[in-house]
Parts: C-alpha cells; structure tokens; sequence
C-alpha cells in the first residue's frame, strides 16, 4: 500500500501524512508480527508462535513495540504542520490512475485489518473471557477471498489509466480482447476442474490480471524500457501466485495414515509401507535425529519419502521436533507431515502400586512386589531424562530377593526405556519401563516389561502416524513468487538512478571557501 501512495505523492504531491502514517505502520506491523510469535503470548493458538521466552524478554519485546509505535506517533505530531504545508490538496478524478491506486490501498488496508484482527483473537477472547480462543481459519476464506478479486481487478486495469485523467472510450477498447479471452479460459476451467463461484471469480481475475500485465510489459519491452516492467511483474506474479492457491489450497486433499514396521496402508489410491527409521548425525550431542521413510506405490512406480523426527536440547529436549517431506511434480506435491511415533512393547507387563504384588505374567511360581521408589536426586542424561529406580522383591521356591531396578525416565511423560535386568536363580528377566503419577509416591503406577533371558530379543512394534496432503500445481505459486521478486529486482535500478544526488558541474576552489 505505502509504494503505491508514495508513487501518487510522487506525480501529485499529496498524500504525504498519509504516507508518513503508512511508513510507522509498516514498521510498527513487522514489530508486532515479532511480539506475537516470539513472546508465546498466542499459545497454543497458534503454530507459528514460540514457547514463552520468559519475563524478561517478553517485557523487552513489549516495551520495544510500545517505544517504536510511540516514537513515529510523536514525529509525525511534531512534524505535523511542515508535512501539512508541503502537501498539495489533489482532487481524485474517477478515471485517474491515481483513484484506481487508492482504491487498490484501501482495499490492501481492509485486508491488514481483517488479518490483524484475526491474529491478535487470541489476546482478545482472553481480555474479555480469560481463555484464548483462535478464530478459524474459514475467517479469513470468506473476508479476505473477495478483497483478493477487487484487488486483482485493480492492478489489471491501474496500469492502463493515465494520470488525472483517462479517455475510457480508448481504455475500454483496450480491455475488450483481454477480458473475452479470460471468460474462455476460466469457462474451460469451471468445466473441467474448478466450481465454487468464489474460485471462478477469482479465477477471472487471475487470468484477466496476467493477460494486462503481459500486454503492458510486451509494450514496454519492445520500446526496450526494462525498469518499467517491474510493476507489471510483481502484479503478474500476485497473480499467478493466487491462481496457485486456488488450485493447491482450494483442491488439496489430506489424510491421516498410521503403519506399523513393513506394514502398508491405502491413501489417495496409493499403497503406503512404513520401511522404519535410522538414527542420523550420530556425532552431534546437541541433538537425536532419525528419517523415517514411506514407500508410495501406484502403477507399478514407486517412490520414497522421507519426513524426520528429532529431539533436542533446544528445549531441554522435552518435545519432539517434525520436519515434513516433500515429493514435487509437475501436477501435484506429496507432503508427508509426521503426527506421532509410538512404540508398542510386545513383552507382558505388570503395573503395581506401593507394596503391591502380582504373580509374573511368564511364571506363574514366581511373586513379584514394588517395595517403594527411590529417587536419586538431580542427576539428569545428555538427552534430559532423570534417573528414577525401584525397589522390588522377588519370591520364589520360598526364598525372597531383594534389587533395584533403574531407568532414565522422560520428564513429559515419563516413559523410559527398557534396561533388562536379570531375576537371581532364573531365565526371567525384568525393566522398569514407566510411570503413572497419582498424587504421592505411595500411589504412583509403576509398569515393568517382563521377558525370558532365552528368548531371541524382540523389537517393540512401532506405529508411524503422518498426515498425507495432495497438492496440485504448487509449482505455481512459486513460480508467482519468483515473479514478484523479479519485479522487486527490476525496479532498484530506476529508483537508485532517480535518488543519485547528481555531481557539482564547476570544482570549489578551497580558497574560495569562507567559514562564518
């Protein structure tokens, strides 16, 4: 919005507090987009939002956007009467390209506001309820989807008005071939793939806007003025962009799938095997890393892709971090979104309070107890895990045992691995594997894995659960970035050419200099 109110001040000198306000906002925007995700202060209400950082820095956060939002507030007042005296009162004509512009901005600052308040929601609900709430995402489909139409609309024909005044009887003739073959292009596409209303329009506008632009950047070219191309691209590639959303946003489909080790499930028509995980940079300490992979069968092709699950001491390694894989194709991208790694044990338990007995579930003349927990302190593993044990006893042929049993437990859930321990005078063997807090220690459930020491080792079943997504053309709304940033590049030229401070025609001689 700002470079297009800087480019009516430029040709009308007006508009200059209105662009002074655009610039603070800008500024203040990206400071706030800042404290929302880095603070935690959306929560859990949102993905892209960081665990809270602490007092301090949500305060330093804070007060750095209160600081900023206030100083551009106090600059613009105290530099309110020369900004009002250098701007030009302008009287916007209908068929300017200077009104078009503005409705285009007007239309850019609704859309700030919609997502604005959509974003803060969460900080909102809790001020008036006490309980952040997100507002879903159909929100910004139904508010935001017509504004993208009008501004479509806006920067297919802004390009074609003139200044302070347009013939629309030309400009007319000038749009009637663009938007005949846009009706067609979008009939064709209603027929054979797309039919929301929504989407047609926007659809129109898609192709209306790429078919004005490539004739305008066409014109230029051939009078080989390269730098004012650069609008034409950014708007071309907005365009393609959006046409890229219809198709892998509006069309995408998803599906949740679940597979244990070599087992193979159905989606979307393909057969998905699970093929398992292998531990990756093994050198590092800082984190513990492994790609799981899928294999994807369709037609006698395959392919396979891998998504991965790490832990870190990032967060103390406390949760598990998901990177999604990607397989890209001309028509459709397949994404791999990891849900949940579960492992399964296959060994018989017992769960037992303080000073319970059970008989164990592989011997039925053997009784086992849980004496009490023995808590070891602070001492932690490089992967986080606290160190906890168990005293047992153990009857049998009426003698009794007494051990300990050992285990580094996560401190979310509190699950450990199995470390075998052997039963004195028999081919049992026994871990403590995990616990159920329950108030105190006299009532927390421990559960122990038992299994023959004879017995060739098992594997727990692990159970990989991902999210599959289908998303066709997403190649285009790269390619639509790729053109915006191409415009970005193609105008620098220009505006460093415009802004170079021209260089003295006559040399100063030094003594002609007089210092008062």
């Amino acid at each position: 919005a700002l470079v297009h109110t800087m480019l009516i001040q430029r040709k009308t000198k007006g508009l200059v507090k209105t662009n002074f306000l655009l610039a603070i906002a800008a500024f203040v925007f990206v400071m706030l987009a800042t404290f929302l995700t880095r603070s935690g202060i959306l929560g859990d209400t949102s993905v892209h939002s960081f665990a809270e950082p602490g007092q301090t820095i949500y305060m330093i956060l804070l007060v750095g956007l209160i600081f900023f939002a206030l100083l551009g507030l106090i600059l613009f007042f105290i530099r309110y009467k020369e900004l009002n005296n250098s701007t030009q009162k302008i009287e916007l004509s209908t068929n300017s390209r200077e009104f078009v512009l503005s409705l285009g901005t007007l239309t850019l600052f609704l859309i700030t506001l919609i997502v604005f308040l959509g974003t803060t929601w969460p900080i909102t609900t809790e001020l008036l309820t006490g309980t952040k709430s997100a507002i879903d995402i159909s929100f910004y489909n139904i508010w935001i989807l017509p504004l993208a139409i009008i501004i479509l609309l806006f920067n297919s024909i802004a390009i074609f008005f003139h200044w302070k005044s347009t013939d629309l009887k030309k400009f007319f003739k000038q749009i009637e071939i663009p938007l005949i073959i846009s009706v067609v292009i979008t009939a064709i596409l209603a027929v054979l793939k797309i039919q929301r209303f929504d989407f047609i329009l926007l659809t129109f506008a898609c192709f209306f806007s790429i078919i004005m632009n490539g004739i305008m950047a066409y014109r230029n070219l051939k009078k080989a003025n390269i730098y004012k191309v650069a609008a034409m691209s950014s708007h071309t590639g907005i365009a393609i962009l959006l046409f890229g959303v219809i198709l892998s946003g509006g069309y995408a489909q998803s599906q949740v799938v679940s597979a244990k080790l070599n087992e193979t499930t159905k989606a979307f028509g393909y057969n998905i095997t699970y093929l398992g995980s292998i531990q990756v940079n093994k050198e590092r300490s800082d984190q513990e890393r492994y790609e799981h992979y899928l294999k994807f069968e369709k037609d006698g092709k395959s392919k396979v892709l891998k998504s991965v699950i790490y832990w870190s001491d990032y967060n103390n390694w406390e949760q598990m971090f998901l990177e999604p894989g990607i397989r890209s194709s001309f028509t459709k991208d397949i994404y791999i979104s990891p849900v949940s790694y579960d492992l399964e044990s296959n060994y018989p338990t017992l769960s037992l309070k303080k000073m319970q007995s059970a008989i164990v579930p592989i011997d039925s003349s053997t009784i086992f107890t849980l004496v009490g927990f023995e808590m070891t302190g602070t001492e932690t593993n490089d992967r986080g895990q606290f160190l906890m044990g168990t005293t047992i006893e153990i009857q049998r042929d009426g003698k009794t045992y007494y051990d300990t049993l050992n285990s580094w437990m996560d401190m979310q859930n509190l699950h450990g691995e199995p470390e075998w321990h052997n039963i004195a005078d028999t081919d049992i063997q026994v871990a403590f594997t995990s616990m159920v807090p329950n108030g105190g220690l006299d009532e927390t459930l421990a559960t122990f894995e038992f299994k023959k020491a004879s017995e060739q080792s098992q594997s727990s079943a692990a159970t990989y659960t991902v999210q599959v997504e289908i998303k066709p053309f997403m190649w285009l709304v790269w390619v639509g970035a790729i053109f915006v940033v191409l415009g970005f590049f193609l105008a620098i030229p220009k505006a460093v050419a415009k802004n170079k401070i021209p260089a003295p025609t006559q040399k100063v001689k030094e003594e002609e200099i007089t210092l008062k």
